[in-house]
């Protein structure tokens, strides 16, 4: 087993779960003003650590220029740049290089009442040579048969596939080690588990076919009414003034709002008949038969009412189609290469697999979210995962980043589909860690920043979010993580849960070193609350520190109350 990894994402957890304390009957008000209670599990050499780093975090040149800097470090004095760094920043948002190392830490953690997630926190994006994918429509073969049977058996063709593997042998012993405790929880990375280009690839592909689903839903109404289609129907499906380019039509589809409200998101009220495929198919001079494209129509229209809506639409795009060949009539121009037919084959393998392992140990498991530009595809394999090991508990959570514009919509349609298919809905809500990297690839390829304008807009979205699913708590049994460093988010979320008496029904979550007043508070109210506990050699690691300096220049807007509380309660342990 290896002790390092390098090259793709790797995210390793394993859950220590404490011995949560029951909620009080007084249902105490949480005061995360104090400071006695808050930090009493900190050392003053913690606190004064922690007081120094979140100071520094607050100087842009520092945290704008961080890679450079460690950069340069490394160049006049690598051991030198490493011991400063496990001093400071390292030694505040990560535990240790190693398991060995945050023995200490979850022990600590643990009697405060807060459970541990061991997290692996190397990272990795996409290589910038495949950002051309994203600026035009690539054309791909589909192997054959035998090509396939011939891929099962071949040795790797890249070498990060061989690291795939290991890491799921690494996923493996930290289920294993969460199934030692109660509401055990790991978490995965999918770009661990597959090349991150494959991930966008495939992004592209779902992409496409929603976008061709829409155009045929458009089309079709706006003929019905006589209208002309707009130009850009993928791009805008209201005119300048604010009004639809198509009334709502009635439900021809069960997969309607029920309650939600989704915003210009009609095409779910609505479905494509067979003419309507048949049209499009013919038109697009694909080359099949009529009898081809029937049985295509056929195997996506599962409830064989005579149309398909926009969930069985998508379902035909599967992950398990994809891998094995099945998808061969679409219209749409974005297909996988037999190369990377292979590699989904076998991501899609690794993922099944630690899904059936985790919930045979009833292991609760969390994929993390990641670019947006991947996103899509990781939804689609967690969608797969959920059907499966959903049936009767939540052990698959999918989490969702809020500081997005389609946040709530996602969260909408995914848990309309899984009431309708009869798994149990599960998610981690988080407000969202990459938006540097979104905005600047938003501004550099030319398309909408899909992260909220604004903060205050971004916590609306997750305010709304969590509070819609909370509701649906009670009723469903719904899984749910409130993954968030917002006093206010959290003080709302407790207030919800106590009024629909579900306080031990649903789990808290932060990051170690980021508001720790607030999860060393939750875990004296006795409710469920977790720290996510971050290891690794520090170079593998400084994608993961530099965003949490980022995050705390003035992301998420916490970071200065954090800085004034630290220095309050220094100042009574120093003063009185």
């Amino acid at each position: 087993m290896r002790t390092t990894l390098s090259s793709l994402t790797r995210r390793v957890a394993a859950l220590h779960t404490p011995r949560f304390r029951g909620i009080s009957t007084e249902q105490k008000s949480l005061n995360f003003d104090d400071t006695v209670s808050s930090f009493q599990n900190r050392s003053t050499f913690e606190l004064w650590r922690a007081y120094m780093v979140l100071r520094l975090c607050q100087v842009k040149v520092l945290t704008n220029n961080a890679r450079a800097l460690y950069d340069f470090g490394n160049r006049v004095s690598p051991r030198l740049t490493e011991w400063a760094l496990r001093k400071t920043f390292f030694g505040h948002f990560c535990a240790g290089i190693d398991q060995q190392d945050i023995g200490p830490v979850t022990a600590r953690l643990q009697s405060a009442g807060l459970g541990s997630i061991l997290d692996y926190a190397a990272e990795a994006d996409v290589k910038s040579d495949g950002d051309a994918d994203i600026r035009e429509n690539l054309t791909f073969t589909v192997p054959s048969t035998d090509e396939r049977d011939h891929s099962q058996a071949r040795t790797y063709d890249y070498e990060s596939e061989a690291e795939c593997d290991a890491n799921v042998e690494i996923f493996k012993s930290c289920i294993d080690s969460a199934a030692r405790t109660t509401d055990g929880f790991a978490a995965i990375k999918m770009t661990a588990l597959g090349k991150p280009e494959l991930l966008q690839h495939i992004t592209n592909v779902l992409q496409e076919a929603r976008r061709d689903f829409r155009k045929l839903i458009v089309e079709s109404e706006m003929r019905s009414q006589q209208t002309s289609p707009p130009d850009g129907l993928d791009k805008a499906w209201t005119r300048s003034d604010g009004a639809p380019f198509i009334k709502r039509s009635e439900s021809r589809s069960p997969m309607s709002g029920k309650g939600w409200d989704i915003p210009d998101q009609f095409y779910l009220d609505s479905a494509v008949t067979y003419d309507m495929f048949l049209e499009s198919v013919l038109r697009s001079n694909i080359a099949v038969t009529e009898d081809q494209a029937k049985d295509a129509f056929v195997s996506m229209d599962k409830d064989g009412n005579g149309a398909v809506d926009y969930h069985e639409w998508l379902d035909s795009l599967d992950m398990h189609r994809l891998a094995e060949s099945k998808s061969s009539v679409y219209m749409r121009t974005s297909f996988l290469s037999s190369a990377e037919l292979d590699q989904l084959y076998n991501m899609t393998r690794r993922a099944d697999l630690l899904g059936e392992y985790a919930a045979a140990r009833k292991i609760n498991l969390m994929v993390d979210a990641e670019q947006t530009y991947m996103q899509p595809a990781i939804d689609q394999q967690v969608l797969q995962m959920q059907r499966i090991h959903n049936k009767e508990e939540g052990y698959i959570y999918n989490t969702y980043q809020c500081y997005l514009r389609d946040a709530f919509p996602r969260v909408a349609v995914d848990f309309l589909r899984a009431e309708r298919e009869g798994f149990k809905f599960a998610a981690k809500l988080v407000r969202g860690a990459y938006m540097f990297q979104e905005r600047d690839r938003a501004k550099e390829l030319g398309y909408k920043d899909p992260v909220h304008a604004d903060l205050d807009a971004t916590h609306r979205n997750y305010d709304a979010v969590v509070a819609r699913l909370i509701s649906m708590v009670p009723r469903t049994g719904c899984r749910l993580m409130i993954a968030s460093h917002n006093e206010v988010s959290i003080n709302k979320a407790v207030q919800l849960l106590r009024e629909h008496q579900i306080e031990n029904d649903v789990f808290f979550g932060q990051l170690l070193g980021m508001c720790d007043h607030v999860s060393y508070m939750l875990g004296s109210h006795g409710l469920k609350a977790y720290k996510y506990v971050p290891y690794g050699p520090v170079n593998e690691v400084m994608p993961y520190l530099i965003r949490r300096a980022e995050e705390n220049s003035d992301m998420l807007g916490g970071a200065t109350r954090e800085i004034q509380l630290t220095w309050n309660e220094l100042k009574r342990r120093h003063f009185g």
